[in-house]
């Protein structure tokens, strides 16, 4: 008898795929842990953002050197003041609405998340009341103080945990297979 190394799954001991998950198997996959060995496992939101959002920074700096370039062919004498608006206009395009973008970026990757055996662990990464001011807040809850858990939206979902009668977002990837994983160690435990 062996088990799924991605699902955990019972398998055929000649079968090179999970028939739940999918994913090959490896000649001779690790037997399963007895409990209380300590396993972790690791879920994490740091995907790397699309490429349409650095496209967006892209974009804007070369409109702005477009804008500069186009700026110094006008006349000296003649367009001084419309000179210095369109070069004031492209300061402020790229000295507000880059680091805009950049955030924008940086608040996709929220949350790095360990199941540990007694409990959750991770970092969160908070967006502050400045959009500039990004705090990492470490975290530990055991399962004991979860009360309930549920997963919003299509696909994998997001993971949000009910914690001293507030809930709290956890925006994993694969938000279903950590709910479930997080609702039979709190059954077990």
């Amino acid at each position: 008898m062996k088990f799924c190394n991605r699902c955990g799954a019972e398998l055929a001991d000649a079968a090179s795929f999970c028939p739940n998950c999918g994913a090959p198997q490896a000649k001779g996959a690790p037997a399963p842990r007895p409990a209380g060995t300590g396993e972790s496992l690791r879920f994490s939101s740091w995907n790397m953002a699309s490429v349409s959002e650095y496209m967006e920074i892209v974009i804007i700096l070369l409109f702005a050197v477009w804008m500069w370039s186009v700026q110094s062919d006008l006349p000296g004498l003649l367009f001084a003041r419309e000179k210095m608006a369109v070069r004031l206009f492209c300061i402020v395009l790229v000295l507000l609405v880059v680091p805009f973008a950049g955030m924008n970026i940086l608040r996709r990757k929220q949350v790095y998340l360990v199941l540990e055996e007694n409990g959750v662990s991770g970092i969160w990464l908070r967006r502050e009341w400045s959009i500039f001011l990004i705090t990492v807040e470490p975290f530990r809850i055991a399962y004991s103080e979860i009360e309930e858990t549920k997963v919003k939206g299509m696909g994998t979902g997001s993971l949000f945990l009910k914690v001293r009668g507030q809930w709290k977002p956890v925006p994993v990837e694969r938000g279903r297979e950590v709910k479930e994983r997080i609702d039979r160690r709190r059954a077990a435990g």
